[in-house]
């Protein structure tokens, strides 16, 4: 008689497979403990998530992403998170973009970490006026804003040669005590 696997056996599994970068494995997992009918909480799917985000698979973490919503998962703040970085790293600035928007409309609260990701997938594909318009979005919901939203914002709009805006950025952000440093200067000049 063989023992029956459970939901810790399954999280530990799939724990590894994210600390060894097997993505697939660890998504493959997800889907074996939802056809066996056991629970996979946020926890579980944020592992895996993270797996794919390390592999630098943002379609199977956006994937991943949606199973948890079908299958009615209370979600929480990290894993978003880790989904809109996993999209950010990949290229899904689109799909950041609209996950954010979920979360803005189910209430879920959003940090720093939430703004970064978002801001910074904008700013890899050039959508300036994107990651201007979240930086305003994060100084009205009073999150407080990092070195990382300072220079992924600075670098959108240098970009584009916006640099009027990039100024901008630098001057508003520090009145917030917030110091620019090298990486800000160079990409607003």
């Amino acid at each position: 008689r063989g023992c029956e696997l459970s939901y810790y056996h399954y999280s530990a599994v799939i724990d590894a497979c994210a600390k060894s970068g097997s993505w697939m494995k660890a998504s493959e997992l997800v889907a074996v403990m939802g056809h066996r009918r056991l629970e996979c909480n946020a926890i579980t799917f944020g592992t895996a998530i993270s797996a794919c985000e390390k592999g630098e698979q943002w379609d199977e973490a956006l994937k991943l992403a949606v199973t948890l919503a079908e299958r009615q998962v209370e979600c929480n703040t990290i894993t978003f998170n880790t989904t809109l970085s996993a999209l950010q790293k990949g290229g899904g600035w689109a799909q950041a973009l609209h996950l954010f928007g979920a979360m803005l409309q189910n209430k879920m609260k959003n940090d720093t970490i939430t703004f970064n990701a978002v801001i910074s997938a904008c700013q890899k594909h050039g959508m300036w006026q994107n990651a201007l318009e979240l930086l305003g979005v994060m100084v009205q919901s009073k999150v407080e804003s990092s070195r990382i939203t300072v220079n992924a914002s600075i670098s959108a709009c240098e970009k584009h040669a916006e640099w009027k805006k990039a100024l901008q950025v630098c001057s508003a952000i520090g009145q917030n005590k917030i110091e620019c440093d090298t990486i800000s200067f160079n990409a607003a000049i």
